[in-house]
């Protein structure tokens, strides 16, 4: 099982398979980012990339909106960045994904656009798992699925 994910909730992929038929499963990576800090922000999209860059090596297609909302930002600072603005096309390309999976970061709890992407995917039926840096925040490298996570919400 190296490299799969067990998406407990509900059961859509319980088999912890990377495809779906004869398609790669497409996860939608979600984690806060709201922070008066620019480096946290810059930060936690870097984390968010990686973590996008280590689902993708294990095999999965994904959606990480906060990886292209930093890159879009660097080149347009004036651009609000809150949740709000994003919430229309954060939630139509969670639509379109076949799981959600929410990178555990300072503030995903108090995050009001994880807390959005959470209820529209469980609206939807759409399975649900986490996942959280092993060297902890800020080293980078290597993650790791949560087997059995427990839900804020």
């Amino acid at each position: 099982s190296e490299g799969k994910a067990h998406f407990v909730e509900p059961g859509g992929l319980a088999d912890a398979t990377c495809a779906l038929g004869d398609h790669p499963a497409v996860l939608y990576l979600a984690t806060s980012y709201s922070n008066p800090d620019p480096a946290k922000r810059a930060a936690h999209a870097s984390l968010a990339s990686q973590c996008a860059a280590w689902l993708m090596s294990k095999g999965w297609c994904v959606i990480s909106p906060l990886s292209m909302g930093q890159a879009i930002a660097v080149e347009a600072p004036n651009l609000p960045t809150d949740f709000a603005t994003a919430r229309e096309v954060c939630l139509r390309m969670l639509e379109a994904s076949d799981a959600l999976i929410v990178l555990l970061l300072e503030g995903v709890r108090e995050s009001v656009g994880v807390a959005a992407e959470i209820d529209h995917a469980r609206k939807l039926g759409i399975p649900l798992n986490q996942v959280k840096a092993l060297a902890g925040e800020g080293a980078g490298g290597d993650f790791e699925i949560i087997p059995s996570p427990k839900w804020w919400r």
